[in-house]
């Protein structure tokens, strides 16, 4: 690999590892709270996916399907959470 299409992808890598720390900080803050069995699955398979995938990336083996990989599971999350009704939670007044 050329070296500096190397440098790129570590970056990207450590970008990407940077928005997988966030989302596996959003998802335990959400899981401190009950949460459904599946909805608790989902979250945590696809934190470690993505996590798996950026590791990949870094190591500079199968990037492509590595970038497939994080990406997919990236917006499954964010399709899980905006299913999860209590992902965020209603502001209880009065």
């Amino acid at each position: 690999v050329d070296p500096d299409l190397a440098r790129l992808l570590r970056a990207m890598a450590a970008i990407k590892g940077g928005l997988v720390t966030l989302g596996a900080a959003a998802v335990g803050w959400r899981l401190r709270r009950p949460t459904p069995p599946a909805f608790a699955a989902g979250y945590v398979a696809l934190v470690w996916v993505a996590g798996a995938a950026t590791g990949a990336i870094w190591q500079l083996a199968g990037v492509g399907r590595a970038a497939v990989a994080l990406h997919v599971a990236g917006a499954l999350l964010v399709v899980l959470a905006w299913r999860d009704r209590e992902f965020v939670p209603a502001v209880r007044r009065g």
